[in-house]
C-alpha cells in the first residue's frame, strides 16, 4: 500500500521494484492518492526498473472521508472512512482481496470500472470551493458571496467542458452527491439570486462541516501546499 504524496510514486515504486528479485512475482500494488497520474507514473517506474517486462497489478484507491481541523491536528471522521476502488490489471481475486483489506480496516468501500473516470470526478468535486486555498473561508461563507460563488461556478463549469472534450466520464459517487451535476449546470448562471447561493452553500457546507479545503486546512498545519494541491 502505497500512501506516498503524489508527486513521489514513480520514485518510491522504482525503489520498490528494484528490491525485489527479477523472477519474482510482483506484489499486489495499491495506490491512494489524490489527484490523477499515479497509474501511469508506476507504470513509468516498472519501465525503468531492472525488469521491465514484468506486470504490474494495481487497484486505484481514492478515499473519501471527511477531513476536520482540530488544534493544529487534521482529524479523520472515524465513522465515515470511504474508499473508492478501481482495478488496473490485476485478477478479480487480487481485486476482491484489496476490498476485504478495507473492509477488515471499517471502511465503506465501492468498486468502479474506469480508474480515471473515477479520479477526474473526485478531483472535480473536490475542486468546489477551491477560493478557501486563498481565503481560509468555509463554504457557508464561499458559496453566499455573489463574487466568490460566480468564480467558483464558472471555474465548475470549465473543468466539467475539459472533461466532455476528453470523453472522461463522471462516475456516479453517492459520497460527493454527483447526481446535483445537473442542478449545478443551472445555478451557476443565477449567482445573483441569494437563496441559489444559499441552498449550494448549505448543502457544501454540509458535506464538508463547514470546513476549508484541505489544501488551506494542510497549509494551516504546517504542511506542504505541493502536497495538498
Amino acid at each position: 500500500i502505497l500512501t506516498t504524496p503524489n508527486h513521489s510514486v514513480k520514485r518510491m515504486v522504482v525503489e520498490l521494484l528494484n528490491k525485489i528479485p527479477d523472477t519474482a512475482e510482483l506484489p499486489m500494488l495499491v495506490l491512494i492518492q489524490n489527484g490523477v497520474g499515479v497509474v501511469e507514473q508506476a507504470h513509468l517506474a516498472l519501465a525503468e526498473s531492472t525488469n521491465p517486462d514484468r506486470r504490474l497489478s494495481i487497484v486505484r484507491a481514492s478515499v473519501f472521508t471527511q477531513v476536520t481541523k482540530k488544534g493544529d491536528q487534521l482529524d479523520y471522521n472515524a465513522e465515515k472512512l470511504r474508499v473508492a476502488l478501481s482495478p488496473i490489471g490485476c485478477s478479480p481475486e487480487d481485486f476482491r482481496r484489496a476490498g476485504q483489506l478495507f473492509l477488515f480496516a471499517n471502511f465503506q468501500t465501492r468498486n468502479y470500472e474506469n480508474y480515471q473516470s473515477l479520479e477526474w470526478t473526485k478531483l472535480l468535486f473536490n475542486t468546489l470551493g477551491t477560493t478557501s486555498m486563498i481565503t481560509g473561508l468555509p463554504p457557508s461563507i464561499t458559496f453566499e458571496d455573489e463574487e466568490l460563488y460566480q468564480l467558483e461556478m464558472n471555474a465548475f463549469a470549465q473543468r466539467c467542458e475539459i472533461l466532455r472534450q476528453f470523453n472522461i466520464p463522471i462516475s456516479k459517487i453517492d459520497w460527493v452527491k454527483t447526481q446535483m451535476l445537473p442542478a449545478l449546470e443551472i445555478v451557476r448562471h443565477i449567482s445573483f439570486f441569494k437563496p441559489a447561493r444559499k441552498a449550494l452553500a448549505g448543502l457544501i457546507s454540509q458535506q464538508r462541516n463547514d470546513q476549508p479545503s484541505a489544501a488551506w486546512q494542510k497549509v494551516e498545519a504546517g504542511g506542504d501546499l505541493t502536497e495538498a494541491i
